[in-house]
């Protein structure tokens, strides 16, 4: 991600009293937090909300991401049984090989979305994200946040350029600590510039789902998000870095 355009942050706080809630306007901590995008790991994008266990919900990958691992691997496979039927020379066998164990590595990785967990568990209280760091998944990046810590849940909208000139629209959701610091869960994705109010509907349907299973707020200010953009008669392009604390 090269670029990223978003509502002004304090464009956003003056809107805050036209929310249902209108009491959000005045809430300290939603004055105090952060209304821009959070940079994150792409590892956690496009990923769907799923009840795995009583007391525990997590996001697990995207039919996307499953599909085009699957494909990997069956290529890989396809593969080994072709060059079981008709061996090649001994150098291009190993070389095949090589190649179809990487096919099948990648794929595996792609499936799980790098082995990404996003997890919310009610017996032990907390919100964590754990993402692998190397291609092994040996050494991991965990953070976690307490239930009791968490004040509200933050949905927010923007637009980038992934490759190209081709703009896409990214719906965020982060959780709001009582300090206002904020930690993100996940970002959607979804091609092209204009939201569809079924995508937009999706995303807030499994936020519902968060939101009573946390028993706390949703400060929801897509809608927002989305009239600030299209009122601006200049796109705002911001340099991405990943890594970036908010």
């Amino acid at each position: 991600m090269s670029q990223i355009s978003y509502a002004d942050q304090q464009h956003i706080k003056d809107k805050l009293h036209s929310l249902p809630d209108a009491t959000i306007s005045t809430d300290p901590v939603a004055l105090k937090a952060a209304w821009t995008p959070i940079d994150c790991d792409p590892a956690h994008y496009n990923r769907r909300l799923k009840e795995v266990a009583p007391g525990r919900i997590e996001f697990e990958p995207s039919n996307t991401n499953k599909v085009l691992g699957f494909i990997s691997v069956l290529v890989a496979l396809f593969t080994l049984f072709r060059l079981g039927v008709h061996p090649p020379p001994p150098g291009e066998m190993l070389i095949s090989i090589g190649v179809s164990a990487l096919f099948i590595w990648a794929g595996i990785r792609v499936y799980n979305q790098r082995g990404v967990s996003t997890v919310f568990d009610k017996s032990r209280g907390y919100f964590w994200l754990t993402i692998p760091v190397d291609c092994y998944g040996n050494d991991k990046i965990e953070k976690h946040v307490r239930f009791q810590d968490i004040h509200a849940i933050q949905l927010l909208l923007w637009q980038g350029r992934p490759s190209g000139n081709r703009i896409n629209c990214y719906l965020e959701l982060n959780l709001v600590k009582e300090n206002g610091d904020r930690q993100n869960v996940v970002v959607n994705s979804y091609a092209g510039k204009n939201l569809l109010d079924s995508e937009k509907e999706n995303f807030r349907t499994e936020v519902k789902t968060i939101a009573r299973f946390l028993d706390k707020p949703v400060w929801d200010v897509i809608d927002i998000c989305i009239n600030e953009l299209h009122e601006s008669q200049v796109d705002k392009d911001y340099e991405y870095f990943f890594g970036q604390q908010h």
